[in-house]
């Protein structure tokens, strides 16, 4: 569109300076030497000293003028309709290039609202710029479609997966009992509870990151010192670390942050819990926090099978598994470190996960700090 409008002014402000170039031709051939005078006297702002070469001047151009307008107005017609037609073309022309690409959008929208997210628009040949960026951007939003649906199925599949050992564990006891084929003593019944406590946990995890996801997880922030947070967990979670074959190492200076406790709390929790499923058993994990620009950090380094670098981002998806040692035999659910990320987010802080020197992961935990703005 901008070339049609260009064209046409380009081809009228032409054509008007043509016309009056012959005009000025005209009008000077028509003048003596005080005619001319009259002309530069009159151009310049002054009156003409000449009175009989100012009638000369006056009468020239009305000669001119009068045999220029019987020429003039059919010429200027001509040029009008001639830009007319110019203009036409071209509109006609990029209005075929702008149609053909949205034809192409408006196919591939309508088989991907029938279902099909396979759908793709063509890229037509010398289509305009604009259009070609829109339907770009519709594939793009197609692909995302599609690659949501792929991670829905598969969420649906492993909620199902992790679902369906402690349900069948539970039938079958159950059915035993009823059957006399198990005794109903207390370790029995023990058992039985364990298997629904590892269901409320999956169920919990996946409310909590449903919420976080839908942007509805609440969190009551206060000033708290992470090191007093994480020493006082350490403390109550001494025992079971002992018993995993864990060693404590610990560097705790003082970080304050802007922060829930309660949910610093759970994320440093289901850190742990990340490398007792990995590294458990004669390993060592480590824990310290930090203070740097507007940031309160929380590290968790272990000695386990490390991680590679490509998987820093997806270890935190829903149900991704590094490897078999991340099983139900460990307390894991899948969702543990997409918990940790959801509380991240909701502190408008983050969470990531890198190789660790020497071997092992390093996972660290990124909150605001109480102690001066981000």
């Amino acid at each position: 569109m901008l070339v049609c409008v260009t064209a046409t002014v380009v081809l009228a402000f032409g054509t008007t300076m043509f016309l009056m170039a012959a005009e000025d031709a005209s009008l000077e051939s028509r003048l003596s030497g005080a005619g001319r005078a009259a002309r530069a006297d009159v151009e310049t702002g002054r009156i003409p000293g000449d009175i009989a070469g100012f009638d000369e001047l006056l009468l020239a151009e009305r000669q001119v003028y009068g045999e220029r307008g019987a020429l003039d107005r059919p010429l200027l017609g001509a040029v009008a309709l001639a830009a007319i037609v110019f203009g036409g073309m071209i509109a006609i022309f990029l209005a075929a290039r702008l149609g053909r690409q949205l034809e192409a959008i408006s196919i591939a929208a309508d088989r991907v609202a029938s279902g099909d997210l396979t759908a793709r628009a063509a890229l037509v040949g010398g289509a305009a710029g604009e259009t070609l960026i829109l339907a770009e951007n519709f594939n793009r939003m197609a692909a995302a479609l599609a690659s949501y649906q792929v991670q829905t199925i598969e969420a649906a599949a492993a909620i199902a997966h992790e679902l369906r050992t402690p349900l069948a564990i539970l039938l079958g006891r159950l059915q035993g009992m009823r059957e006399g084929i198990f005794p109903k003593d207390r370790d029995d019944i023990g058992a039985l509870i364990r298997q629904v406590e590892a269901l409320g946990k999956i169920v919990d995890d996946l409310a909590f990151v449903s919420l976080a996801s839908a942007g509805r997880l609440a969190i009551a922030t206060e000033a708290i010192d992470l090191a007093a947070v994480v020493a006082t967990l350490l403390d109550d979670l001494g025992p079971k670390l002992a018993q995993a074959g864990l060693a404590i190492e610990r560097e705790l200076p003082s970080a304050m942050a802007s922060a829930d406790p309660l949910r610093i709390r759970q994320a440093t929790l289901a850190l742990i819990d990340n490398v007792v499923g990995h590294a458990g058993g004669g390993g060592v994990i480590r824990l310290e926090t930090a203070s740097t620009d507007g940031w309160a950090l929380l590290r968790v380094l272990d000695r386990g099978p490390g991680i590679a670098v490509s998987e820093g981002a997806i270890l935190f998806e829903p149900f991704y598994r590094h490897d078999t040692s991340r099983s139900r035999a460990h307390g894991g659910t899948g969702l543990g470190l997409s918990v940790v990320a959801a509380i991240a987010a909701a502190h408008g802080g983050s969470v990531v996960a890198a190789p660790r020197l020497g071997g092992g992961a390093a996972f660290t935990l990124t909150v605001p700090s109480s102690r001066g703005g981000q």
